[in-house]
């Protein structure tokens, strides 16, 4: 039999697969234009997140083989302050961190696509605007997301 048999060995064991996640996340980011990017310290996380090195962002890094969404999006909010909270959940079977996934309050999503400064409180599309005059008025950070192909 492998594998921790004891409860005790089965906490360890999941602490230790966060906190190489955790890393794997820095590494990432570190190569991919975050060169601020490192874990938080122990003790600290519940104010800071499970990363640091993210102005502005609440980061929690996640690596269950159950999904709670609602509980861990929750927690980050409630962390996070006026920061913005993302949880970012390790892609089972796959060992590219740019396929994870992160989540986020669709509402703070909205604002950082509508607002010029990307941090929320900018002008808005008018409610009843065409498709076609939204995206003639979308701000520099909506315009410079990939766009599909048209068929």
């Amino acid at each position: 039999m492998t594998g921790p048999t004891t409860r005790a060995g089965r906490g360890r064991s999941a602490r230790r697969r966060g906190a190489d996640y955790e890393r794997e996340l820095v590494t990432w980011l570190r190569g991919h234009g975050v060169p601020a990017a490192e874990r938080t310290a122990t003790g600290r996380a519940q104010t800071r997140g499970d990363l640091d090195g993210l102005p502005g962002v609440h980061l929690e890094a996640r690596n269950r083989a159950r999904l709670d969404l609602p509980g861990w999006l929750d927690e980050a909010t409630a962390a996070a302050g006026p920061a913005l909270p993302v949880v970012v959940i390790r892609r089972r079977g796959c060992t590219d961190r740019g396929r994870d996934y992160a989540v986020l309050p669709l509402a703070r999503l909205v604002e950082l696509l509508t607002d010029p400064a990307g941090g929320g409180g900018g002008e808005r599309p008018a409610a009843r605007a065409t498709p076609r005059a939204a995206r003639a008025a979308a701000p520099p950070l909506a315009s410079s997301l990939p766009r599909a192909a048209p068929p």
